[in-house]
């Protein structure tokens, strides 16, 4: 065993892991071994790639367990000694059915998972790295940050510091109750997910420094419900000053609560009421709950996971924050994908003979009123049209709504982003024409290649990753050997189109999503 120590200033610290004595300062050390750093909890030990300094599995909240099961995070117990950061913590307990992204389902999960992970640039610089903030997706009911194709060590290479983060899921995350409202300070439940967010954020505040991060310069971003979160934090005042721009992907919270046919439960009593009603079998007080375990909860039948407008976490609809220019104000940066629905359709090829059917099963009442926006010419434009409606309803519409609320108020700049890069020539079964499907951008975001990837797919992902960073560092995703993108104007709506080539155009699905404009208004008026 060799013995190595290393001086912090006047002190020297003689710890042995692994055969390897580490320093306990307050910056990444060890650079003949293992690096350590100090938080505020105590002092983690973590790992290095080739281009990365490593740490996994960091708590940034306590447990949420026990008497602290649906309450706001509770800071994390300090530790003395050496704590290990070389894997990653539990993923939130959520259902095994269906996982995000699809390729990956968590082995190790729990009701403490409250962690998250961090990958600096191995080589340091003189001034701090931008820091970059994931939220993964999953539909607020799975999902993890420690799925491989999350790995942040080709973006940070990049020139950041990269964070990925748990939030508690599904009715462990997001469960309203009359009694659990009744213990809080502000009278309300919910939204525990969304404060997990918030911890971390305010764990990043208090901690990144340490691994080259700037804590002047923190960027959120994320996927899916991911994106929905980002939409959320920049409407809530608790997360005010914890981040200074804002990326979204392929999701946003804005439809009106009148276009959804639960659309009461997004307001505090109706979600209250909702959680009292599925819960009922399982116990009638916040005691009576927490004593039943948390695999009762993750598959609660007829439970919707989603935000809840609280008057606390969230003041009101997201929508009517941005209407009133009350949003967290930040630089922008927020896009879809050009088929959106094909994962979402169920496997159903529309046809003209069923089209109207197949949307009103889908949407209700509201199917009726949509059906007249899209082509059902023949029965490939039907299958295409009823991917389309799902992809425009589900994230299309929702996150061009959020990137034009932001431009109006003129104070920071909104870019907005169509990725469209087809992996495959063929044309799928179920949309019948070529596009990118939801989470296709993930991919490149993260610079996670695949032994089939082109040389041009590799300039795809770097110009990505790289307009990405820019926009973290600067506000701007325009730099230097990057094509230049155009600031959203509301009148034009140009965007970045990502292809096989990027190119600036107006969006291609602008009018379809206009005429969506005036449905949503009148439901919003009534």
């Amino acid at each position: 065993m060799h013995r190595l120590i290393f001086p912090c200033r006047s002190l020297a610290t003689y710890v042995v892991v692994i055969g390897l004595a580490l320093s306990a300062c307050s910056a990444i050390r060890g650079d003949d071994g293992f690096p350590s750093v100090e938080l505020d909890s105590g002092t983690v030990v973590g790992d290095r790639t080739e281009t990365s300094i490593v740490f996994k599995g960091i708590p940034f909240a306590a447990a949420p367990v026990g008497a602290l099961r649906w309450r706001p995070p509770k800071p994390v117990s300090s530790w003395k000694g050496l704590r290990s950061a070389t894997q990653f913590g539990p993923a939130c307990i959520q259902s095994a059915q269906g996982s995000w992204p699809p390729d990956f389902t968590p082995l190790d999960t729990s009701e403490d998972c409250l962690y998250l992970n961090v990958w600096a640039p191995r080589r340091r610089q003189g001034s701090k790295y931008p820091v970059m903030v994931w939220i993964h997706g999953g539909g607020w009911t799975n999902g993890s940050a420690s799925a491989p194709l999350y790995d942040g060590q080709v973006l940070s290479a990049e020139g950041v510091v990269v964070v990925s983060i748990n939030y508690r899921l599904g009715a462990l995350g997001m469960l309203a109750h009359p009694s659990l409202s009744a213990e809080s300070d502000h009278g309300v439940s919910g939204n525990y997910g969304i404060l997990d967010q918030i911890a971390a954020l305010q764990w990043v505040r208090r901690n990144i420094s340490v691994f080259g991060g700037d804590l002047k310069s923190v960027t959120i971003f994320g996927q899916s419900a991911g994106s929905m979160a980002v939409s959320v934090l920049m409407a809530s005042p608790l997360a005010k000053g914890l981040f200074h721009r804002a990326i979204g992907q392929s999701g946003a919270l804005m439809l009106p609560i009148a276009a959804s046919p639960r659309g009461g439960e997004y307001l505090v009593k109706g979600a209250e009421e909702a959680g009292a009603r599925l819960t009922a079998h399982l116990g009638q007080s916040a005691a009576e709950l927490r004593a039943r375990p948390a695999t009762d909860f993750v598959a609660l039948r007829g439970f919707s996971s989603h935000p809840v407008i609280d008057g606390y976490v969230l003041p009101d609809e997201p929508y009517k924050v941005f209407s009133r220019g009350e949003q967290n104000d930040v630089p922008l940066l927020l896009g879809s994908t050009s088929q959106e629905g094909v994962g979402f359709v169920g496997g159903v090829r529309s046809t003209v003979a069923s089209f109207l059917a197949d949307v009103s099963k889908a949407f209700g009442p509201l199917g009726a009123r949509l059906a007249p926006i899209y082509a059902t010419g023949s029965d490939s434009e039907a299958a295409a049209s009823r991917v389309d409606l799902e992809g425009d309803l589900r994230f299309g519409w929702e996150t061009r709504t959020w990137a034009m609320l932001h431009a109006q108020t003129g104070r920071q700049p909104t870019y907005v982003y169509r990725f469209d890069y087809t992996r495959v020539a063929a044309t799928s079964v179920i949309s019948a024409k070529p596009g990118a499907a939801h989470g296709d951008e993930m991919r490149f975001v993260f610079g996670r290649r695949d032994p089939e990837w082109t040389t041009a797919e590799e300039d795809l992902s770097r110009f990505v990753r790289r307009s990405w960073v820019q926009f973290a560092r600067t506000g701007s995703p325009n730099g230097r050997d990057l094509p230049k993108w155009p600031r959203l104007n509301p009148a034009t709506e140009e965007v970045m189109v990502v292809g096989a080539m990027p190119v600036v155009r107006e969006r291609p699905d602008r009018g379809r999503l206009r005429q969506l404009d005036v449905v949503f208004e009148t439901l919003r008026s009534k």
